[in-house]
Formats: structure tokens, C-alpha cells, sequence
């Protein structure tokens, strides 16, 4: 940061109102502080709220699978669905209808997948919620727990279109070609991309000038040698 432009000898001199240059720096930008904290807390809501329904949606998504469960006593699932053969006994109950099916194998991983990243998600945003946001956090790490919590919304809404996509395709399969689920899941990941200019920003601010900054330093410092 700015402190390091500072040669370390003049770092402790003090000015004639008796502040030094890191005093005078955290008063100057008191007010920047403050705008950064309501900025960060109320985009840290807003993902929150969205991981929140993510996380809902795929734990729901996970216990009602699409063409329902098996029964014991039964030759249809639980949604009047007719019962389609399975690899395991036709007599233990509670085993979904798709299970043979990789298409179903395909929702269940990418369910799982994204309610795993709106998860963590949600504890990310949580954490920056409960930060101490003192000046020093700002460098490094609330933006470092931003991109991360970014990054996991991100993926969460991409695996969740993936099950989406993989769910329609296994109960409508008879009815559609089986592209039909794709265009209709790639809709809102493409709007999703459309929102990566303030991931890549704080990518580029944060994790990219810190790696350019070492080499630089490491440059100047092999010449110096």
C-alpha cells in the first residue's frame, strides 16, 4: 500500500500537530472507510439472501427428486409416476425412479455440488457481515473473502442450472429432444456473466496486482544483486 512508498526511517516522524503520516492517512480517509463498510455490508446481504435461496432450493430439490421414489407396496413413485426398473430390489422402497438413469446422476452431482457452494457461500458473506472492518482489513482481506464469496454464488447458479437442465431432461425425456433443457438453462448463466465486471475488478485489484507487485520486486531486487 501506500505505506510502503514510504522509506521506513520516516515512517514514525511526526508533523507539527504531532500525527504521524499513518495518522494523518486513517483520518484523511475516515469517511472512505465508512462508505466502504455500508457498500460491502449491503452487497454482502444481497448474495446472502440469493445463497440463502439457492441453498433452499437444492436441499428441497435433493429430497424431492424429479419422477419420486419407489415403494415397497406400490408399482408407481410417490407422484403417480409409472415405476421404471432399477438395478436394485424391487422390494426395498425409497430408491428413485431415475436412479439408473445418468441423467439423474447428472442432477443429483450438480444439486449437490451447488447446495456444497451456496453453503459455503452463505458463511462467507456471513463472515464478512460479523468483520471488525478496521482500515487494515480493507487491503486484503474483506476483499479476498469477497471474490471467494463471489466466486462459490457464482458456481452455485451454474451447477443449479445444470441440475435444472439435467431434471427436465429426465422426466420430459420422452416428450423433447434432448437439447431442448440446454438454452433454456444457459439463459441465466449468460446474464450471470453479463455481472463478472466487479469480479474481475477486485481479481485484478487484489489477487493480480499483489502477484505483479512480487515479480517487480523481485526484479528490482535480482538487478540490485
Amino acid at each position: 500500500g501506500v505505506k510502503n512508498l514510504l522509506p521506513e526511517k520516516y515512517r514514525l516522524f511526526r508533523n507539527k500537530a504531532g500525527k504521524t503520516a499513518q495518522q494523518l492517512f486513517t483520518e484523511e480517509h475516515k469517511a472512505l472507510v465508512v462508505e466502504a463498510e455500508k457498500w460491502l455490508k449491503g452487497t454482502s446481504e444481497s448474495c446472502m439472501l440469493v445463497t440463502t435461496l439457492i441453498a433452499t432450493v437444492t436441499f428441497a430439490a435433493a429430497i424431492t427428486v424429479p419422477g419420486g421414489n419407489t415403494s415397497a407396496d406400490s408399482t408407481s413413485g410417490n407422484n403417480g409416476t409409472p415405476r421404471v426398473p432399477a438395478p436394485s430390489p424391487s422390494s426395498i422402497g425409497g430408491t428413485p425412479i431415475f436412479l439408473h438413469k445418468d441423467a439423474f446422476m447428472v442432477f443429483a452431482i450438480a444439486d449437490g455440488f451447488s447446495l456444497l457452494f451456496s453453503i459455503t457461500s452463505v458463511l462467507i458473506f456471513l463472515s464478512i457481515l460479523t468483520s471488525r472492518y478496521a482500515e487494515v482489513d480493507f487491503l486484503v482481506s474483506l476483499p479476498r473473502k469477497l471474490i471467494l464469496g463471489l466466486f462459490t454464488l457464482f458456481v452455485s447458479i451454474v451447477t443449479l442450472m445444470v441440475a435444472f437442465g439435467a431434471a427436465f431432461y429426465v422426466v420430459l425425456k420422452p416428450k423433447i429432444p434432448f437439447w431442448a433443457p440446454i438454452p433454456v438453462a444457459c439463459v441465466p448463466v449468460v446474464a450471470l456473466v453479463f455481472q463478472f465486471e466487479l469480479f474481475t475488478e477486485l481479481v485484478f485489484s487484489t489477487l493480480w496486482r499483489n502477484i505483479f507487485r512480487r515479480h517487480k520486486h523481485r526484479l528490482i531486487k535480482l538487478k540490485a544483486e
